[in-house]
C-alpha cells in the first residue's frame, strides 16, 4: 500500500517519507494493523519495486485448538485503497460533474478547492459508509465513491441526494492514471453517477413553447369557425334573395333578421378572439418572466458551485 498511518495519526505516503529506525506506521482499518515501510535497496541484482508500506505478519495461540492464527492486517485491494488516499492528498486540484442539461449542455460542476477529503466516513444517519467525504468550511459537500470491483447501488445514491448531499463513483484506475499522470495541472474526473435531465430554465422554456403552440392552435380554430359563420350564413342571405321574387316583403324581414343573428354570432366569436388572445399575451408574459428568472437561478447556482 502506498498510505499509512504515522504514529501521530496522520498520513504519509510511502515515496515522500524517509525510513528511519524506530518509526512506525499502521494501516487505516479499525484494528490499526502494524505496518513496515518498504524502500527499494537498489542493487541491481534485487527485483524492482516501489516504495511501499507492507503488513507485518503477526501470530497468536488459538486458546482452543492450540493452533497458531496468522493475521496481516485487511484485505482491501491496493488499487481501490491508493486511490481513495489519492483522492484525499489531491483534493485540490479535480473537478467533477454532478449534473448536465441534456438540452442545453450546461453541467453543475463541484471544484475540491478549498476542501478537505475524509477517509471512510459513515453517513450522519449511520446508514452508509462513503470511501471518501469531500468537505468545505466544515459542511459535508459530497459522498465520493471509488469504483473497484462493486457499484454503488441506486438505492444508496438516492439515499445520499435525499439527504442533501451530492454522490459521484469515480474508477479506480481513471484517479490513478490520471491524478498520477498530472500531478500539478488541473483535472475532471468522470462521474459514473452523474445525472442527466432538463436544467429548469429548459424546462421553462419547453413549457412556454408548448403553451404558444396551443394558442396558434386554439386561435385558428376560431379563425376557421368565423369563416364557417360566414359562409354559412351568406349561403342563407343568398337563399332568401332567391326567394324575394315570390314575396318580397316577407325576405327583406327574414333578410333583417338573418343578418342580426349573423352580426350577433359574428361578435361573439370575435369576442372570444380577443379573450383568447388577452390570455395568451399575459400567460406569455408571466411565462417569460418566469423562464428569465429560473434562467438566472441557474446561472447563479453554477456560479455558486465554482466557488466549491
Amino acid at each position: 500500500m502506498l498510505y499509512a498511518l504515522d504514529a501521530d495519526g496522520g498520513w504519509a505516503n510511502a515515496k515522500l517519507t524517509q525510513k528511519r529506525k524506530h518509526s512506525q506506521f499502521f494501516c487505516g482499518c479499525p484494528e490499526r494493523h502494524p505496518v513496515k515501510l518498504v524502500k527499494p535497496s537498489g542493487d541491481p541484482g534485487k527485483r524492482p519495486f516501489s516504495d511501499h508500506f507492507a503488513h507485518i505478519a503477526t501470530s497468536e495461540q488459538h486458546d482452543e485448538a492450540g493452533l497458531a492464527v496468522h493475521s496481516c492486517g485487511c484485505t482491501e485491494s491496493p488499487d481501490h485503497f491508493n486511490a481513495k488516499h489519492k483522492l484525499r492528498e489531491m483534493v485540490v486540484r479535480y473537478t467533477f460533474t454532478t449534473f448536465r442539461c441534456i438540452c442545453c449542455g450546461k453541467r453543475r460542476v463541484i471544484y475540491s478547492r478549498g476542501c478537505e477529503v475524509i477517509i471512510e466516513k459513515a453517513s450522519t444517519d449511520r446508514k452508509w459508509r462513503f470511501d471518501c467525504l469531500l468537505r468545505r468550511d466544515g459542511k459535508d459537500v459530497a459522498a465520493l465513491e471509488v469504483l473497484h470491483s462493486h457499484k454503488v447501488t441506486g438505492e444508496k445514491a438516492s439515499s445520499v441526494r435525499d439527504s442533501g448531499l451530492e454522490i459521484a463513483e469515480f474508477r479506480a484506475e481513471d484517479i490513478l492514471r490520471v491524478l498520477s499522470d498530472s500531478p500539478s495541472k488541473a483535472v475532471h474526473l468522470e462521474n459514473l453517477l452523474a445525472e442527466h435531465g432538463q436544467c429548469q430554465s429548459c424546462v421553462a422554456a419547453e413549457d412556454l413553447k408548448w403553451m404558444r403552440t396551443c394558442w396558434r392552435e386554439e386561435y385558428r380554430e376560431l379563425q376557421l369557425q368565423e369563416l364557417d359563420i360566414i359562409d354559412y350564413y351568406a349561403d342563407l342571405e343568398y337563399q332568401k334573395r332567391c326567394e324575394a321574387r315570390e314575396d318580397r316583403r316577407l325576405v327583406e324581414k327574414g333578410l333583417m333578421w338573418l343578418r342580426d343573428c349573423f352580426v350577433e354570432e359574428l361578435q361573439e366569436l370575435i369576442q372570444q378572439e380577443t379573450d383568447v388572445l388577452a390570455d395568451y399575451i399575459n400567460m406569455d408574459a408571466r411565462k417569460t418572466k418566469e423562464l428569465m428568472r429560473k434562467k438566472s437561478m441557474s446561472d447563479k447556482f453554477l456560479s455558486l458551485f465554482k466557488r466549491i
